[in-house]
């Protein structure tokens, strides 16, 4: 049985936040070890995706809405695939990259997939040259992203960075080199690499930008797919953690560095708008961000971000209105018995989704990771199933996608957002 993507969700407890390692992944929720207590039963609630229909009660702190299991796309990949490391998503297209860079063989971590859900298809669009590894994939409409990169030390992951950042158009076939360059600042035993995002004809990047009283500040780079030309650059005051962009905006999460213990602390969200482009805080102790469509949404845990453990500790999605950029809590509070926390959050318009981490053994699928997805209209979040054993979730123009490596096969899957109304009582 392959566990290691699912571990990767569930067992941040020896991960640092903002750790430096190229294995390392987004911050998630503590493993599931304790007793489980006493079961809550959810409430039925509405929710905007099923019209006015309840979705049904569960043993833990979200309402069900089933799927049939007709309307799920299911892609299952290659045997030779090892291990999803970063996922992102635009309709019924999802990219991601493979976590093993290093290995003994010379192929993990060197290639970006796609699996298109409409088609059933899965293909490599992408391998790195001369042994590098092909880094944190992101995709808008027909444009993918993606770094190349090396560390001084190959195999030991330590010491500079060098870097390519590259493009793909799939419609046209064409791939191009859109900056490049070497990170020599060591936050831990490597230097960072930098964090990408891609959006419409916008791409944003971080390159290191130290400078007076921002010994570990980065510049953000907005340029143009279309002509190569620089758009805008913001300068951060702290190292980034997390990166999205929306349509000219630019939300990052930021920390201050613990170079011994090689993680990112004190973080906080800020934001970036066309009309008010000095950055303004949002919150504080924010972690993965996402933003789409005039929403932001992001992972906070305070325990991690202010006591310095440098694990994630109670993991919470969060969201905001780019208009009012008021935080609300949307996930179920974890209370570290049945609700562990909220990992990997993602974004497309009023619909917010993340893996939620539990300890339910009454559920009918009592695996730890499920999907959560939440609407902005009716402010509920309901669990969709069957997505027991997921461990990465993407969101994007009306598809819901997951990567789920719980069995002894690996798949992508994913539904139209439509079918969970089909899939309401």
């Amino acid at each position: 049985m392959r566990v290691l993507a699912t571990l990767v969700a569930i067992a941040m407890i020896s991960m640092a936040c903002g750790s430096t390692t190229p294995s390392g992944p987004p911050h998630a929720a503590p493993a599931a070890s304790s007793p489980p207590g006493s079961v809550v039963t959810a409430p039925p609630s509405p929710d905007s995706s099923c019209g006015s229909g309840p979705a049904a009660s569960a043993p833990g702190p979200y309402p069900i809405v089933s799927i049939p299991a007709a309307s799920i796309r299911s892609v299952q990949l290659p045997s030779t695939f090892y291990q999803a490391h970063r996922l992102a998503q635009s309709g019924p297209l999802v990219v991601f990259d493979e976590v093993g860079y290093g290995d003994v063989t010379g192929k993990l971590g060197r290639s970006i997939f796609l699996v298109d859900l409409a088609t059933g298809t899965e293909s490599i669009i992408a391998t790195a040259a001369d042994g590098d590894a092909a880094w944190m994939p992101d995709i808008s409409g027909q444009r993918v992203i993606w770094l190349e990169l090396r560390y001084q030390g190959r195999f030991t992951f330590t010491g500079a960075i060098t870097w390519r950042l590259m493009g793909l158009d799939l419609a046209t076939k064409t791939v191009h080199e859109i900056d490049h360059g070497v990170n020599r600042r060591l936050e831990g035993p490597s230097a960072v690499s930098p964090t990408i995002q891609v959006d419409g004809d916008t791409v944003a990047y971080s390159v290191e930008d130290p400078g007076p009283g921002r010994p570990f500040g980065w510049k953000l780079i907005l340029r143009s797919w279309t002509t190569g030309r620089i758009v805008r650059t913001i300068p951060t005051s702290r190292s980034i953690y997390s990166l999205a962009l929306d349509n000219g905006n630019v939300a990052y999460s930021e920390g201050l560095v613990d170079t011994p213990l090689s993680f990112k602390y004190s973080t906080r969200l800020m934001l970036s708008t066309t009309t008010h482009p000095t950055p303004q805080e949002v919150a504080p102790d924010a972690f993965e961000v996402a933003m789409d469509g005039g929403r932001l949404t992001w992972t906070n845990d305070r325990t991690a971000s202010q006591d310095r453990i440098g694990t994630a500790e109670h993991p919470r999605t969060y969201t905001a209105s780019t208009k009012d950029l008021t935080p609300v809590p949307i996930s179920a509070p974890p209370d570290l018995k049945i609700e562990r926390g909220a990992s990997y959050p993602a974004v497309s318009g009023d619909e917010v989704a993340w893996i939620d981490n539990q300890d339910t053994p009454s559920h009918p699928d009592p695996k730890v990771t499920h999907v959560v997805v939440w609407n902005a209209t009716s402010a509920t979040a309901v669990q969709v199933e069957p997505t027991g054993g997921a461990a990465l979730v993407g969101l994007g123009a009306g598809w819901l996608g997951w990567y789920d490596d719980s069995e002894s096969d690996i798949y992508v899957r994913g539904v139209p957002l439509a079918s969970l109304a089909s899939s309401c009582p």
